[in-house]
Formats: structure tokens, sequence, C-alpha cells
């Protein structure tokens, strides 16, 4: 499914909403093209909340063309007193809300090489970097992506059974809350992936993943590069 939305509580009895399409499926930017866009959904439960929504304001497009990363970990050399941080070292797809956190956690790992007040090693940097802060959300990033058949990108045995094993987590997450608080945890960078894949929630998985989806809410959309439009509701 080449499009999805997102719908999130906000301040003042108020909720915004965000709707993203790839591969040219974009949102159209009129209210009434906007909801009829999202009504085609296989999820219903979003549009069906709009019909109980007054519409604060129009929806505003944001076209983002695509994720994009520097590999400067694999540079044998790099200038001395120079170091790279935020989007010119990573750029990440604004629906999947990690930008900023890459960017936060970015910045807390230049205060640590910086700390001691000594030049900082840029290659001992951009290791730390690349494992302790891109690497995670990259790897979810590209096994979503990779999904969409018309992403470009090698989908090599990791991808796919990474993709095999987040839809199963998607759907045993409609049943367990243990398993929702582990993907979402995850998904927000305040755990690694690999949390997901401890032996007891790996078990907590695969036993609801085979009782299948609950009720009508259990198709979570895909995510992948998505050209959104956002509106807001109260």
């Amino acid at each position: 499914m080449p499009r999805g939305v997102i719908f999130t509580k906000t301040e003042g009895d108020t909720s915004l909403m965000t709707v993203y399409g790839i591969l040219g499926d974009h949102p159209p930017t009129d209210q009434q093209g906007l909801y009829q866009f999202v009504k085609r959904l296989p999820v219903p439960d979003i549009h069906e909340a709009l019909q109980h929504a007054e519409p604060v304001d129009e929806p505003v497009a944001f076209r983002f063309p695509t994720t994009q990363r520097r590999r400067y970990e694999d540079m044998p050399r790099f200038p001395s007193g120079l170091l790279v941080i935020g989007d010119a070292v990573s750029c990440f797809n604004p629906v999947y809300a990690q930008g900023m956190t890459v960017a936060a956690m970015s910045a807390l790992t230049l205060r640590r090489h910086l700390h001691s007040g000594a030049t900082p090693d840029g290659r001992q940097y951009f290791r730390d970097l690349a494992h302790d802060v891109i690497d995670p959300p990259w790897e979810m990033t590209r096994t979503v992506d990779l999904g969409f058949d018309g992403v470009e990108g090698k989908r090599d045995l990791k991808v796919r059974v990474g993709q095999r094993y987040l839809a199963m987590v998607q759907t045993a997450a409609t049943r367990d809350p243990v398993v929702t608080r582990g993907y979402m945890r995850a998904a927000g960078m305040l755990d690694r992936p690999e949390q997901l894949m401890r032996p007891a929630m790996i078990l907590r998985v695969l036993l609801n993943a085979l009782r299948g989806p609950a009720g009508r809410a259990a198709v979570p959309p895909a995510l992948a590069d998505p050209a959104p439009s956002r509106s807001g509701a109260r």
C-alpha cells in the first residue's frame, strides 16, 4: 500500500493528521480530496474519526525527495579539526519521525568526543556516530522502504528476513500490548531494534502473529519515502 496516515493528539483538544504517499501516489492538498484519499485506505478508523472532527486549517504539502546517508566512517583519512553532524551525515524520511532524535543523539555523541578538550579523532567519532546513532534507524528505514517494489536497492537475505519479522511484529502488536510497546519504543529510538529480537519477545511475536491480526485496525500502512500533507483537526 503506497499511502498511509498518522493521526496524533496534540494540545488543546486538537489532533494533527499527516497523510503521505510514495512513488508518485501523493495526497491532494484540498480538504475534500484529502479526505477521499484517506477514505481509500484499507483501515477505515481514521476516516471515520474525521467525520466527527472540525478542520482548523487547510492541508499543507511537503515534498521529501529521498533518504540519504554519507558514510564518513568508511573514509581511511579525515581532515583534522573538522567534524560533520546532522543532515550533512544522514537525512531521514520525516514520516518516520526519527530525524530530530538522530540529530539530538548526534549532538550527544559530539559532546562526548569534545569533553576532554583535546582535538577529537574524527574517524573514531564517525564510527561511534554510525554505530550508536545512525545504524539502528537506518536499518529500520531500509527494511521498510525496500518492501516497495518501486524503491531501488538490494534486497538481500537480511532485508527479506527483517521485512518478514517486522510484518509479524506489527500483526502481533494488534493483540499483545507488550509487543506494541516494544515496537513503538524501537521506532521511537528509546530502545535499539535488537530489543525486539530478545527470546521472550520473539516468542510473544510468534505466538500472537500466528493468530493473525486482531480486528480491522490490524493492517498498519507501510512507510516509505513520502510526499505528505498535514492538516490540523479538532
